[in-house]
């Protein structure tokens, strides 16, 4: 049985075209992680919305280009992949107390 949890409208959108529109928009940009002596160097070249996500939590995928991981004093590695993350959502009420876009 579907319940929209006292909400009067539920809007749903799929998930590809989601990706898509944030492939479009996307903006390439250099990373820079270091934990001494550690060092990674890649690229962002994409998010996405991967499955895993419930409820409030939305899971998503930041894919990583040419990268170069340096571990201590040894010798770089090349890497490539994506990192996975889960963001949980709130609403946001904006100051004038209306509700935030």
């Amino acid at each position: 049985m579907l319940t929209t949890s006292g909400w009067d409208i539920i809007c749903a959108v799929r998930v590809p075209e989601i990706n898509r529109f944030l492939a479009e928009r996307f903006v390439p940009f250099e990373i820079l992680a270091q934990d001494e002596p550690n060092q990674l160097r890649a690229t962002a070249a994409g998010w996405s919305i991967v499955p895993g996500g419930s409820g409030r939590s939305l899971r998503a995928a930041l894919r990583l280009e040419n990268g170069i991981l340096t571990l201590g004093e040894g010798s770089d590695i090349a890497v490539s992949g994506e990192l996975q993350l889960t963001v949980h959502l709130e609403h946001v009420e904006k100051a004038d107390g209306g509700d935030a876009v």
